[in-house]
C-alpha cells in the first residue's frame, strides 16, 4: 500500500498537467506542447516509480528488512523530474539545467545510502535469530530478570556458540540517565578458527545506552566459538532487554545522511550549472572578515557535541586517580615533588634486574602500567603541558580538577579555532587572489581532516597529548605567521615570543609535533 501512495504522488504533477490542459482552450501549438509535457512527466513518474520498486526488491531480497524509508527520495525525483518538463516547455534553460543537476543530486544521494553506506547490510542469505537471554552466561554485576538482563556495575555478557551465520549483532538496552552519567564502554571479543583458546578483540565501543539499538559487526573465520561483550563504566543501572544476531546488520536508511549528502551535491550541482563568479576575498571588508570568524566559531562549537553527560571534573582531596597520569601529575606538584605519591609493590624490591621483562613477567609484583620506574619511584612521562595549561587553571577557578574527556574538549575546541585562523593568517599572507567561497569551505573540510575529532571521540592518556600538542601548534604558527605580516617591530616581538613559547609547549605536549613548526622556517 505504501509503494502505490508513493506511486500517486509520483504521478501526481503529471495528472494535474492533464487536468489544467483540458480545463483551458488552447491553440494547436500549446496543445501540442501540452501533450508533450505530459508525456514527458508520465515518463519520468513511471521511471522514478520503477526505480523505488526495483531498489526496494533488492533491499527485500537480499538484506534482512525492508526499506519504506526510500520512497521520500524516489517521490521528490519524480516531482522535481517533473517540473523540469515544465521549465523545458517554457524553454526557461537555466532552471531546467538547474532542476536536472537537482535531479542528478538526488539520485547520487539515494545511491549512496543504499549501496555504499548500507552495503555491508546486503548477503546472498539473509538470516536472523533472536537469542533467548536465559540462555546467555553472565559475569560481574549482571543477573538475568525475567526476560531481561540487569546491569548495576561492570559486567561480561557471554555468548557461547552463537549461530554461525552471525555477522551482526544488535542489542536492545535501556539504562537510567541523570546528569551524573557517563558513557559507557563495551569490547567485544570473539572465539574462532583462529583464535580456539582465548577471545580477540575485534571492537570497542563508547556510547550512552538510552532506549535505543547498540549494533556491532564481526567477520569470524571458519567457525564462530563464542562472543564476549565485556560492560565497564557502567554508573546507572543498565537493561539488556534483547539481542538478535543476523547474517548482515539491519538496512538502516538514515535521513540525517541523506538530506546531508543531498545538500552537498546539490550545491555541487548549483556550482557546476550556475558558474558563479570568483568572489575575492578582501582582508579589509569587515563583512568578509565576519563571515569566516562566523564559520571559525561554528566549526568550534562542534567540539561540544562530545561533551558527554557524565563526570567531567572530580574534587581533588590530596589522593590522586591513578587510573589519570596527568591528575597524578598534577597531585606530585601540588606536593612539590617530581615522582608520583603512589607506592610501588614491595615484591618489585626483589627483582634482580627491574628493567628486563621477563624477569617481571615471571614475578608475582604488581606493577602500574604506562608509568617509569626509578630508584623506588614511580614518574610520569607523558607531557607536563597539559596540566599546566588547564589542569592547573580549572583547579584555582572551579576547586576541582578536570577529568581527561573534559580536558580534552578543551583542547579540542582551542586547537580547532586556531586551526582556522591559521588558515586565514595563511591565505592573507601568502595567496593574493583568494576565492572567498573556497576559503568558507575549506575551514569545516580541513577542521575535518586534522584528527581533533578522534581525539575528543576517544579520550585517553595517550590522545590528549596529542590535541594538546595540535593546540599549541596552531598557536605557534598562528603568531609566527602574524609575526611575520606585522611591520611594527614591538609587536612582531611580542607575537613572536609567543609563538616560541607555544612550541615549547607543544613540545611538552607531543614532541613529535614540535617539527611541524619547521614550516615556519621559510619566515
Amino acid at each position: 500500500m505504501i509503494y502505490f501512495l508513493t506511486a500517486v504522488i509520483s504521478f501526481a504533477p503529471a495528472a494535474v498537467s492533464f487536468g489544467v490542459s483540458k480545463l483551458k482552450k488552447t491553440g494547436a501549438e500549446d496543445k501540442t506542447a501540452l501533450k508533450f509535457a505530459l508525456s514527458a512527466a508520465v515518463k519520468s513518474a513511471i521511471l522514478c516509480t520503477a526505480a523505488m520498486i526495483v531498489i526496494a526488491v533488492l533491499i527485500k531480497k537480499f538484506t534482512v528488512s525492508d526499506c519504506p524509508e526510500i520512497l521520500l527520495p524516489t517521490a521528490l525525483a519524480a516531482v522535481i523530474s517533473q517540473f523540469m518538463v515544465y521549465f523545458l516547455r517554457k524553454q526557461d534553460i537555466p532552471r531546467f539545467r538547474l532542476m536536472k543537476g537537482f535531479l542528478a543530486a538526488i539520485a547520487i544521494a539515494l545511491l549512496c545510502e543504499v549501496f555504499v553506506f548500507n552495503f555491508k547490510s546486503f548477503t546472498s542469505k539473509p538470516q536472523f535469530q533472536t537469542l533467548d537471554l536465559n540462555d546467555i552466561f553472565l559475569e560481574g554485576d549482571a543477573v538475568h530478570e525475567g526476560e531481561t538482563i540487569v546491569m548495576n556495575g561492570d559486567s561480561k555478557v557471554i555468548i557461547e556458540k552463537p549461530p554461525q551465520f552471525t555477522k551482526g549483532i544488535v542489542f536492545e538496552q535501556q539504562q537510567e540517565l541523570d546528569e551524573s552519567a557517563g558513557p559507557v564502554e563495551i569490547i567485544v571479543q570473539l572465539s574462532d578458527g583462529n583464535n580456539t583458546l582465548y577471545e580477540e578483540t575485534v571492537q570497542d565501543k563508547l556510547t550512552m545506552a538510552q532506549d535505543k539499538e547498540l549494533s556491532f559487526t564481526v567477520q569470524p573465520y571458519k567457525e564462530l566459538r563464542k562472543l564476549k561483550f565485556s560492560y565497564s563504566r557502567v554508573s546507572r543501572k543498565l537493561v539488556i532487554t534483547s539481542i538478535k544476531v543476523y547474517s548482515a546488520l539491519p538496512f538502516n536508511f538514515s535521513y540525517i545522511r541523506f538530506f546531508v549528502v543531498l545538500m552537498i551535491s546539490g550545491a555541487v550541482a548549483w556550482v557546476i550549472v550556475q558558474k558563479p563568479g570568483m568572489i575575492e576575498y578582501d582582508r579589509k571588508r569587515k563583512l568578509h572578515g565576519a563571515l569566516l570568524q562566523v564559520t571559525a566559531l561554528l566549526c568550534t562549537a562542534t567540539a561540544f557535541m562530545f561533551l558527554f553527560r557524565g563526570d567531567l571534573s572530580k574534587d581533588y582531596n590530596g589522593t590522586p586517580d591513578t587510573g589519570d597520569p596527568f591528575q597524578m601529575t598534577f597531585d606530585a606538584l601540588e606536593k612539590g615533588q617530581p615522582w608520583l605519591d603512589i607506592e610501588p609493590d614491595p615484591e618489585m624490591e626483589k627483582i634482580s634486574n627491574i628493567y628486563d621483562r621477563s624477569l617481571r613477567d615471571a614475578s608475582d609484583a604488581f606493577m602500574y602500567w604506562d608509568l617509569a620506574y626509578y630508584e623506588g619511584h614511580y614518574y610520569c612521562y607523558f607531557g607536563v603541558a597539559p596540566i599546566l595549561t588547564v589542569y592547573y587553571p580549572y583547579y584555582l577557578i572551579t576547586g576541582k580538577v578536570p577529568t581527561i574527556p573534559l580536558a580534552s574538549i578543551i583542547f579540542g575546541a582551542l586547537a580547532i579555532w586556531l586551526f582556522c585562523q591559521v588558515l586565514i593568517s595563511a591565505v592573507q599572507c601568502f595567496v593574493k587572489k583568494a576565492d572567498l567561497l573556497l576559503l568558507l569551505l575549506s575551514m569545516p573540510a580541513a577542521v575535518s581532516c586534522m584528527g581533533a575529532y578522534y581525539c575528543m571521540n576517544l579520550p585517553n592518556t595517550y590522545t590528549l597529548p596529542i590535541i594538546s600538542g595540535d593546540c599549541f601548534l596552531f598557536l605557534c604558527l598562528l603568531t609566527g605567521i602574524r609575526g611575520y605580516m606585522n611591520g611594527r617591530k614591538i609587536q612582531r616581538c611580542v607575537l613572536l615570543l609567543v609563538s616560541g613559547t607555544a612550541l615549547g609547549f607543544c613540545a611538552a605536549s607531543r614532541p613529535g609535533l614540535a617539527l611541524s613548526s619547521l614550516i615556519l622556517a621559510p619566515l
